[in-house]
C-alpha cells in the first residue's frame, strides 16, 4: 500500500499500475473521474480514453 497525490478530487475509475512494479514520480497510475469544476480548479485539460477523462 502506498499513498499518492492526485491533481484534484474525484473517483478512481481504473488503476493502471501493476503490483510489484516500481514507477517514477509523476507516472500515471490510475484514471480519475472528476467534475468539470474540480478539473478546472486544478487547471487540468481533459484527455479522452475509452469514454473516460484522464487527468
Amino acid at each position: 500500500m502506498m499513498e499518492v497525490t492526485t491533481p484534484c478530487s474525484g473517483r478512481i475509475t481504473e488503476i493502471t499500475a501493476e503490483i510489484g512494479t516500481s514507477y517514477a514520480a509523476g507516472s500515471h497510475l490510475a484514471f480519475i473521474e472528476a467534475t468539470e469544476e474540480d478539473a478546472n480548479k486544478a487547471n487540468l485539460q481533459h484527455q479522452r480514453r475509452a469514454g473516460r477523462s484522464r487527468a
